[in-house]
């Protein structure tokens, strides 16, 4: 329903564009208290429509909401929070996508996912800070090839 809203109203009255959004924002607005897997859905909805008009910075907020107290499948959480570093490197300026891997990273380290954790810091020119998550990890190989690849010492 929000879909065809959206597509009507921005053919047809761009105007009412930032009335709509609010329309649709009041909608989905929840607590974030009393989560639970069908509001960890709710969120990721809201943020795909978010994504697909092009308001990333607004997915990537949501993105940032799902956590282990709304979704138990951590493949869903990793690929969401990737998703929302890969949205705030390519259309968020430096200090934000910076801002936004640096809150991500300590959940993908937390689960161990050490490597993942430092190609996002790498992604977002963070080289030294995912060079000390894989060495925190235990990836000192790794790490010295980033070393040597990057040209840090």
């Amino acid at each position: 329903m929000w879909d065809d809203a959206f597509r009507i109203c921005k053919q047809y009255a761009p105007n009412m564009l930032p009335d709509l959004q609010e329309a649709f924002d009041a909608s989905e607005v929840e607590s974030s208290q009393s989560m639970n897997n069908r509001d960890a859905e709710k969120i990721l909805t809201k943020a795909q429509e978010y994504e697909r008009f092009g308001q990333n910075a607004k997915a990537v907020e949501l993105y940032l909401q799902l956590n282990p107290s709304n979704t138990q499948d951590q493949t869903v959480l990793v690929n969401y929070w990737k998703r929302a570093t890969e949205l705030a490197v390519k259309f968020l300026d430096k200090v934000e996508a910076k801002s936004v891997v640096s809150r991500v990273c300590p959940h993908l380290t937390s689960m161990g996912r050490f490597l993942e954790a430092a190609n996002l810091c790498v992604e977002a020119g963070m080289v030294n800070d995912g060079l000390e998550i894989l060495m925190t990890g235990g990836h000192f190989e790794e790490a010295e090839g980033m070393a040597a690849e990057m040209g840090a010492e």
